[in-house]
C-alpha cells in the first residue's frame, strides 16, 4: 500500500485490523528539520578562583540570549578585573557582540571612559546590525580598592555586605517616570502592552546596545556608580533579570549570606534554582565575586607598600 497520507492511512488500517508498520508511518512524515540556532543551549557552571557563574535557559524561551565576559587583567594591574552580564532580546546578536567589544574599548577606568566605551560598542553594532535586536548590559570593574558599576536596561547589580546589601544599578524600564519623559521629549511614546509599559509599544527597556531602530529612544548611555571596597562587603552580583522575576534583591541577599561558605559558582548555581523553583521563566544567568578575597588582596598589596592596611 503506497502511504499519500499518513493520517488517513493509519485510519484505514485501523478500521482494517491490520498490523501497523510504524516506521514506514514514520518515514512517510515530511517535517521541518530544525536548526542549529533553534536548539537549546546546555546550562552553564564556571568556577573561577574569586567568583562563579550559573547560567541557565528559561523554560519558556526558545533560545539563551544572555551572555557574559569576564576580563581579569586590565591595563596590566592584577587588580583591575572586569565582569559583565549581557541580556539580549530579539535574538543573542547584540549580547554576543557586546560581550566581545565593550571591555576591550574602554580607555580609561572612569566615568567618561565607560560611557564613551558603551557608546562606541553601541554605534559599531548598529552600523553593521541594524536589525539584529539589542541587549541590556551590567558591567563592574573592580580597580583596586573600588567598583566602579554601569549598566544600562534591567540587568541588576547588587553588592551584598554583612548586615545589608546595596544596589549599585539603575532600571532603565518603561514604567520610570524620567524615563518616560525622556522618551516623550525625544518624541517617542510610552504604550501599556499586555500591563507591560513598552516604548512605542515594544520594548519594556528604555536604554540598551543596539535595537537602530529605535535607536532617537533607546540610548547606550549608562547609569554610574564608583563605591569603595570595605571590609563589611561579601560578594558581588551581577543577573540578568530573569533573576528578579521571582526573587527580590533582599531576598538574593540572604541567601548569599546563608551561603558564604560556599563556593562563588554554587551560591550562583543555588540562586538560579531558587528563581526557576519559585516560577521565573526567563533565562537567567547569574554572576558571584566574592569581595572578601579582593579586600584581602588589597590590604595585602597596602601593608607591604604602606605597611598598614587602607582606612575605609
Amino acid at each position: 500500500m503506497e502511504v499519500s497520507n499518513p493520517y488517513k492511512a493509519l485510519k484505514s488500517w485501523k478500521k482494517q485490523g491490520l498490523n501497523l508498520d510504524i516506521c514506514e508511518i514514520n518515514n512517510s512524515f515530511k517535517y521541518k528539520k530544525q536548526k542549529i540556532s533553534e536548539f537549546c543551549l546546555n546550562d552553564l557552571l564556571i568556577e573561577g578562583e574569586k567568583y562563579g557563574i550559573c547560567a541557565k535557559k528559561g523554560n519558556f524561551r526558545k533560545q539563551m540570549e544572555d551572555t557574559y565576559d569576564i576580563v581579569l587583567e586590565l591595563q596590566n594591574s592584577s587588580f583591575k578585573h572586569a565582569f559583565a552580564i549581557f541580556d539580549g532580546h530579539s535574538g543573542a546578536a547584540a549580547s554576543v557582540f557586546a560581550s566581545k567589544n565593550l571591555i576591550k574599548s574602554i580607555e580609561t577606568l572612569d566615568e567618561k571612559g565607560i560611557i564613551e566605551a558603551f557608546q562606541l560598542t553601541d554605534i559599531l553594532f548598529c552600523n553593521d546590525n541594524p536589525k539584529k535586536g539589542g541587549t541590556t548590559v551590567a558591567l563592574t570593574i573592580i580597580d583596586h580598592d573600588h567598583l566602579l558599576s554601569a549598566n544600562i536596561g534591567d540587568t541588576k547589580i547588587i553588592l551584598v555586605k554583612n548586615f545589608s546589601f546595596e544596589v549599585l544599578s539603575y532600571d532603565h524600564v518603561a514604567s520610570d517616570i524620567g524615563e518616560q519623559s525622556r522618551i516623550e521629549h525625544a518624541g517617542g511614546c510610552i504604550i501599556n502592552h499586555r500591563n507591560t509599559m513598552r516604548v512605542c509599544g515594544q520594548i519594556a527597556i528604555t536604554r540598551s546596545i543596539g535595537d537602530a531602530r529605535y535607536k532617537n529612544y533607546l540610548i547606550p548611555v549608562p547609569h554610574f556608580k564608583a563605591t569603595k571596597i570595605s571590609i563589611e562587603d561579601i560578594a558581588l552580583v551581577i543577573a540578568s533579570d530573569g533573576l528578579f522575576e521571582t526573587l527580590s534583591p533582599e531576598q538574593v541577599s540572604n541567601i548569599i549570606r546563608e551561603k558564604q561558605g560556599y563556593r562563588p559558582s554554587q551560591i550562583a548555581e543555588t540562586l538560579a534554582a531558587e528563581a526557576i523553583e519559585s516560577g521565573s521563566k526567563d533565562n537567567i544567568t547569574v554572576m558571584i565575586i566574592k569581595l572578601q578575597e579582593y579586600y584581602t588582596l588589597v590590604c595585602s598589596q597596602t601593608n607591604r607598600n604602606q605597611s598598614k592596611c587602607f582606612n575605609f
